[in-house]
């Protein structure tokens, strides 16, 4: 049996490439995702009639994959995403000892995955047993509204927390934003806005990254969202005048007074006032 499939040739020409069928033992390569994902180097347990490959992994993270649907390259042209035949060494094969003992272990492993997915499944129901019972003046996520529901959580929460203090919370485009004057501190805030964080985007990948956050999960999550707190004048020459009454400056050496507002702006932003 021969599987068809094709490559991107050299100045962007399609190029018919034909792999010869894979035997049992047969050595493969096989990799999925972008950019740095994860891979690994597998023996060929069977080919199935449709094409697919059943593998365990050699070493590695010791995977079984099971009907695998491949596609083809020459590990020689190894590039992208794609599943690898030796066509450097095409005629090396696993031993069937090789294979067995790479089964095994990759057997074991799959108990022991799903008893870590079973403890961390029951560890999180827990978890959100206990967020739903202090957070239970917050409302209910579902799917369909999570941005929507999260900003309505966000802003009770915000006032639970800070009651003396004025937000506003609104949209513009595709982003949240949380405004306010002088008050609380911006990292105080942060640490609020941070519990709808639904995950962050990866410059390295120039992709979005999903994160686990089983408090979203509940009460929504929010995928942009910015603090911007607005500092009175009166504010900032009272923290000033204080700043530099303690220190004792010399204020007309004009790097000094670069140095004084610099540490100023920092004290504003990490104190409550």
């Amino acid at each position: 049996m021969r599987e068809r499939s094709y490559r991107l040739a050299a100045g962007g020409v399609w190029k018919e490439n034909i792999p010869v069928k894979l035997e049992r033992g047969a050595r493969v390569y096989a990799e999925w995702g972008y950019g740095f994902s994860e891979s690994g180097t597998f023996a060929i347990i069977r080919q199935r009639d449709n094409g697919n490959l059943d593998m365990v992994e050699i070493g590695g993270q010791m995977r079984l994959v099971s009907n695998h649907e491949p596609i083809y390259e020459g590990y020689s042209q190894r590039f992208g995403i794609g599943t690898y035949f030796d066509d450097k060494e095409p005629d090396f094969r696993y031993s069937e000892k090789e294979i067995a003992d790479a089964i095994a272990l990759a057997e074991e492993e799959a108990i022991r995955l799903e008893n870590e997915r079973l403890e961390n499944e029951r560890k999180d129901k827990e978890t959100k047993e206990k967020l739903l019972k202090e957070y239970d003046f917050l409302e209910r996520a579902e799917p369909y509204d999570y941005g929507k529901i999260a900003a309505k959580n966000l802003r009770t929460l915000l006032k639970k927390k800070f009651p003396k203090q004025k937000f506003s919370v609104a949209k513009s485009g595709g982003a949240y934003y949380v405004k306010w004057t002088d008050g609380v501190a911006m990292t105080e805030v942060e640490k609020v806005t941070k519990m709808f964080s639904g995950g962050y985007f990866d410059g390295m990948t120039d992709m979005w990254q999903d994160v686990k956050n089983l408090f979203g999960e509940l009460f929504g999550t929010i995928d942009y969202c910015f603090e911007e707190r607005e500092i009175s004048d009166e504010l900032r020459d009272r923290v000033f005048k204080e700043y530099t009454t303690e220190n004792n400056f010399n204020l007309e050496d004009k790097t000094t007074l670069e140095c004084v507002w610099r540490d100023v702006r920092k004290r504003i932003n990490e104190t409550s006032y």
